[in-house]
Protein backbone atom coordinates (compact mmCIF):
# COMPACT_ATOMS: atom_id res chain seq x y z
CA UNK A 1 0.00 0.00 0.00
CA UNK A 2 2.58 2.66 0.78
CA UNK A 3 3.90 1.78 -2.58
CA UNK A 4 0.94 2.58 -4.41
CA UNK A 5 0.87 5.84 -2.38
CA UNK A 6 4.25 6.69 -3.87
CA UNK A 7 3.22 5.96 -7.08
CA UNK A 8 0.16 8.34 -7.08
CA UNK A 9 3.21 11.31 -5.18
CA UNK A 10 5.24 10.65 -8.25
CA UNK A 11 2.13 10.99 -10.67
CA UNK A 12 1.36 14.10 -8.72
CA UNK A 13 5.05 14.94 -8.84
CA UNK A 14 5.36 14.71 -12.29
CA UNK A 15 2.12 16.96 -12.77
CA UNK A 16 3.21 19.71 -10.89
CA UNK A 17 6.87 19.81 -12.60
CA UNK A 18 4.83 20.00 -15.64
CA UNK A 19 2.63 23.02 -14.44
CA UNK A 20 5.66 24.37 -13.10
CA UNK A 21 7.35 24.45 -16.73
CA UNK A 22 8.54 28.04 -17.94
CA UNK A 23 7.80 29.11 -21.79
CA UNK A 24 11.50 29.83 -21.88
CA UNK A 25 12.22 25.59 -21.31
CA UNK A 26 9.53 25.28 -24.21
CA UNK A 27 10.96 27.39 -26.41
CA UNK A 28 14.41 25.07 -26.08
CA UNK A 29 13.79 22.03 -27.25
CA UNK A 30 15.23 18.91 -24.92
CA UNK A 31 16.56 15.58 -26.45
CA UNK A 32 14.68 12.97 -24.84
CA UNK A 33 16.29 11.01 -22.14
CA UNK A 34 17.71 7.37 -22.40
CA UNK A 35 15.77 5.29 -20.33
CA UNK A 36 16.20 1.72 -20.41
CA UNK A 37 13.13 -0.66 -20.60
CA UNK A 38 12.01 -4.06 -21.92
CA UNK A 39 9.57 -2.34 -24.23
CA UNK A 40 10.06 -2.52 -28.03
CA UNK A 41 12.40 0.49 -29.41
CA UNK A 42 9.75 2.77 -31.25
CA UNK A 43 7.77 2.67 -28.23
CA UNK A 44 7.99 6.36 -26.41
CA UNK A 45 8.80 6.72 -23.15
CA UNK A 46 6.07 9.42 -22.79
CA UNK A 47 3.29 6.35 -24.20
CA UNK A 48 4.67 4.09 -21.89
CA UNK A 49 4.77 6.00 -19.00
CA UNK A 50 0.68 6.98 -19.68
CA UNK A 51 0.22 3.39 -20.45
CA UNK A 52 1.40 2.33 -16.78
CA UNK A 53 0.49 5.34 -15.10
CA UNK A 54 -3.49 4.28 -16.37
CA UNK A 55 -2.97 0.57 -15.29
CA UNK A 56 -1.84 1.79 -11.81
CA UNK A 57 -4.60 4.53 -11.25
CA UNK A 58 -6.94 1.40 -12.24
CA UNK A 59 -5.69 -0.82 -9.58
CA UNK A 60 -3.54 0.98 -7.38
CA UNK A 61 -3.21 -1.70 -5.20
CA UNK A 62 -1.00 -3.96 -7.56
CA UNK A 63 1.25 -1.10 -8.87
CA UNK A 64 3.81 -3.29 -8.28
CA UNK A 65 2.64 -5.95 -10.41
CA UNK A 66 2.08 -4.23 -13.34
CA UNK A 67 5.32 -2.46 -13.26
CA UNK A 68 6.84 -6.35 -12.92
CA UNK A 69 5.13 -7.03 -16.09
CA UNK A 70 6.54 -4.29 -17.69
CA UNK A 71 9.98 -5.37 -16.81
CA UNK A 72 10.11 -1.90 -14.69
CA UNK A 73 11.05 -2.03 -10.73
CA UNK A 74 9.79 1.07 -9.01
CA UNK A 75 13.02 2.88 -9.45
CA UNK A 76 12.65 2.33 -13.14
CA UNK A 77 9.21 3.78 -13.38
CA UNK A 78 10.54 6.65 -11.29
CA UNK A 79 13.51 7.18 -14.06
CA UNK A 80 10.74 7.20 -16.63
CA UNK A 81 8.65 9.71 -14.85
CA UNK A 82 11.36 12.53 -15.04
CA UNK A 83 12.57 11.44 -18.33
CA UNK A 84 9.25 12.82 -19.17
CA UNK A 85 8.73 15.67 -16.92
CA UNK A 86 12.05 16.76 -18.78
CA UNK A 87 10.58 17.12 -22.45
CA UNK A 88 7.73 19.88 -21.64
CA UNK A 89 5.99 18.27 -24.92
CA UNK A 90 5.93 14.87 -23.43
CA UNK A 91 5.00 16.33 -19.64
CA UNK A 92 1.80 17.79 -21.40
CA UNK A 93 1.16 14.91 -23.30
CA UNK A 94 1.40 13.19 -19.90
CA UNK A 95 -0.64 15.65 -17.82
CA UNK A 96 -3.35 15.62 -20.55
CA UNK A 97 -3.74 11.43 -21.01
CA UNK A 98 -3.56 11.02 -17.36
CA UNK A 99 -6.30 13.65 -15.97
Amino acid sequence: MKRSAAMLFLSGLLLLVAGCSSSEEAATPTPDPVVETTETPDVRPVDQAIKLAKAIQADPDHAEDVLAQAGLSIEDFESLLVAVASNPKDAAAYTQAVN
